[in-house]
């Protein structure tokens, strides 16, 4: 969804545009959304970069640095910083991104609003109370019955003078759609940051919380797949699992596969891992492969694997061979200068460029139609998730 929305062709001319950074930075593996889930890591990996390329240059906005080498000439730090604990320090670098989260990414702009979303859900609790099973007909209080829930939301509008919200196109006003788009970017890519750490760390708070966020996007992005896995992951972790269930899967939702802090994987990149693994080695046997070898294969590639692991750990030897890390602070220097050439951090009333008419993701989402689609997932899972 990132890359469909933000790296288009268009834009090769815009200063600090993911297309034109993509360029100037001679990232060949990165191709656009075509291509991600082919090489996920490199089209990750510049996500992560032009990131910090504009985080940084946010900072150097708000001190007003020209360059990464000069000093502040606003919001200068304390003069006696150095003395301070570390609670102190720790508490003014947080008031800092505070309000670069407030001013530079969020920009004032409002998520769905919660009030109404809770008004709607609590509308349609009542009225599936009002409903009479051994009858199949809505109740009313004043002794009315009806057989549609169209024909009970209007008497209960005219009569009990209930108010529905209308699905309708959300409006914004976009003043500056570059800064707008950069913005957003900045928004999606700190959710993908943060979600892909959790599955790092195995942190089940943060990925269920991020996957809240996640299943907003998938339906700004309109990913009809990946929204309703996202709302069965939640499902079964707020409402159709035991407590203990429920806290087994939601700590469980990753796998560590070489050991240490950090370097977890998802469930379901695990199992990819192995497919793959079992395919190769059928691939190796070629017009020598049989059933009994494939099953063979498929119930012992992965007790072969750990054998080795741990023979590899009680040797002490290195098998294989890791590139080095590659500094990326050339490419990141270059990615603030072009951001700081482009004024992405300014607000010019009026910009455009290509990205004319930008609505954020999140104002994409229509709250009575996502709360709908909701609710008819919620009257789905009383019966298919059992």
């Amino acid at each position: 969804g990132i890359y469909k929305t933000f790296y288009k062709c268009q834009s090769a001319r815009d200063e600090g545009s993911l297309f034109q950074l993509r360029n100037l930075i001679n990232r060949r593996d990165v191709h656009g959304h075509d291509t991600v889930t082919e090489r996920f890591r490199a089209h990750f990996a510049f996500v992560e970069d032009v990131l910090d390329g504009y985080i940084c240059s946010a900072f150097m906005d708000y001190f007003g640095m020209e360059k990464l080498e000069s000093d502040p000439r606003q919001n200068k730090p304390p003069p006696l910083l150095s003395t301070w604990s570390n609670e102190d320090k720790l508490r003014w670098l947080q008031s800092i991104g505070r309000h670069i989260l407030e001013v530079y990414i969020k920009k004032g702009t409002s998520f769905l609003e919660t009030n109404e979303m809770e008004e709607m859900d609590n509308q349609s609790s009542q009225m599936q109370a009002c409903y009479n099973a051994a009858e199949k007909v809505y109740m009313c209080e004043c002794s009315k019955s009806y057989k549609t829930l169209g024909h009970f939301k209007r008497h209960l509008q005219s009569i009990h003078n209930w108010t529905f919200s209308q699905e309708g196109e959300t409006t914004t006003c976009t003043k500056d759609s570059v800064a707008e788009a950069r913005a957003s970017f900045m928004k999606c890519s700190l959710i993908l940051r943060d979600t892909y750490d959790a599955y790092q760390m195995a942190d089940g708070n943060r990925i269920f919380r991020n996957a809240k966020f996640e299943m907003l996007l998938a339906d700004a992005f309109h990913h009809t797949k990946y929204r309703l896995w996202l709302w069965r992951f939640l499902a079964y972790e707020n409402a159709l699992l035991s407590p203990r269930q429920a806290f087994e899967y939601k700590w469980n939702c990753c796998s560590n596969t070489n050991g240490g802090i950090g370097r977890n994987v998802p469930n379901d990149l695990l199992v990819e891992m192995n497919v793959n693994a079992i395919k190769q080695k059928l691939r190796s046997q070629g017009a020598n492969v049989t059933y009994d070898s494939a099953r063979v294969i498929a119930v012992s590639s992965q007790v072969q694997d750990d054998i080795k692991q741990n023979i590899i750990r009680q040797c002490g030897s290195h098998f294989g061979s890791a590139r080095p890390p590659v500094s990326k602070v050339m490419d990141i220097a270059l990615i603030i200068q072009e951001a700081e050439k482009g004024q992405l951090m300014k607000t010019i009333l009026g910009r455009e460029g290509v990205f004319a008419n930008f609505v954020d993701p999140f104002q994409r989402v229509v709250p009575t139609a996502f709360h709908k689609w909701i609710s008819a997932q919620k009257q789905r899972a009383k019966f298919e998730l059992i």
